[in-house]
């Protein structure tokens, strides 16, 4: 009987165990549960904090500029609110290639490019839908390797050169083969990055390259010879460019002449006083850190334009000579008009 009662006692241990187990497992389960629900609501607002926020930057552009000094002042119009103040909506992502910067017009990620004529001719016989805006001073600068030791143009002969092709700079290649020797040539180098060609001039990887500011500004600093060019030959072709669909938007079609108003503003604004003070991030963004005290504000930096038809007929010309396009497709294509 003894024996009995103590396996059932053991039974009954047993079944208060189990019992009390279930009960444990249960509001595990339950507190699971609620977690699984509350990680669920959370994730749905965070999900729907997201699509608004997206929304509420669908209205925002986006240009794609380089870390030129001609770029700063549309830096300065989207970063300190000049445009927000004129009624449009822009940001602004650095790139160090031009071509990169028109690449990211012709899939869609952005707006608007800082780009060159010759380049706008060229991407709209791949049918990319972009116009050219307005000029800027964007000038090239052909530096030496101070290796070489030359001062002119005409020691070049037979001598590699970084650039982009199909470019404004490929266009100043031509000048400077026309001032050659004759049966001499020069190596054209696709370099697209203008940083990276500096850094190949700096590291003797290329004998010469075409370089914006502020890196003709760093190569000279550094020993390079800057290699001089007839006045103005350059100007008038470099700029920014759009997308042709913010023509046929409704929000923005009466707006795209205060692209040019805020880039302008912006000019006004480096220029009030002639050292630039920009804050350390902005130097860094825009390689300035070591040549920043001598930039004199007032002679680098100047109002945009619009394309002259001068400068067009030029384009056009060159680039049916290069057989990329006819001109009477483009006459009234290349740039925006009011």
């Amino acid at each position: 009987m003894k024996e009995a009662t103590s396996a059932q006692h053991g039974h009954f241990r047993l079944l208060l165990f189990y019992s009390l187990y279930l009960k444990k497992v249960n509001r595990i389960i339950t507190l699971f549960s609620i977690v699984l629900v509350l990680l669920s609501a959370c994730s749905r607002k965070e999900a729907t904090t997201i699509q608004t926020k997206e929304k509420a930057d669908s209205s925002q552009l986006v240009f794609a500029i380089l870390p030129t000094l001609d770029c700063l002042p549309f830096y300065i119009a989207a970063k300190q609110h000049i445009y927000d103040s004129l009624g449009i909506h822009v940001n602004v992502v650095i790139y160090r290639s031009q071509m990169d910067a028109e690449q990211s017009v012709s899939k869609g990620k952005s707006e608007g490019c800082a780009t060159d004529m010759f380049r706008v001719g060229l991407l709209q016989t791949q049918k990319v839908p972009i116009r050219f805006l307005f000029t800027t001073n964007r000038e090239w600068q052909l530096v030496a390797n101070k290796v070489l030791r030359i001062s002119n143009i005409g020691q070049i002969n037979d001598r590699m050169i970084g650039i982009t092709r199909n470019s404004t700079i490929d266009y100043l290649c031509d000048f400077v083969i026309s001032h050659l020797k004759s049966n001499n040539q020069i190596l054209r180098a696709q370099i697209n990055s203008i940083t990276v060609r500096l850094q190949m001039l700096e590291n003797n990887q290329i004998e010469t390259a075409f370089l914006p500011q502020p890196m003709a500004f760093i190569a000279r600093k550094h020993g390079h010879t800057i290699l001089p060019l007839t006045n103005n030959l350059s100007k008038g072709f470099c700029g920014f460019a759009i997308s042709s669909s913010l023509m046929k938007s409704p929000e923005y079609k009466n707006k795209i002449h205060l692209f040019l108003k805020g880039y302008n503003i912006a000019v006004q604004k480096l220029t009030k006083n002639n050292k630039l003070s920009l804050p350390p991030d902005v130097l860094n963004d825009f390689l300035l850190q070591d040549v920043a005290d001598s930039i004199i504000t007032r002679k680098v930096f100047s109002k945009a334009t619009s394309p002259s038809t001068e400068k067009i007929a030029v384009t056009l010309k060159w680039l049916e000579q290069r057989n990329i396009i006819h001109t009477t497709n483009h006459t009234d294509t290349l740039s925006y008009k009011k």
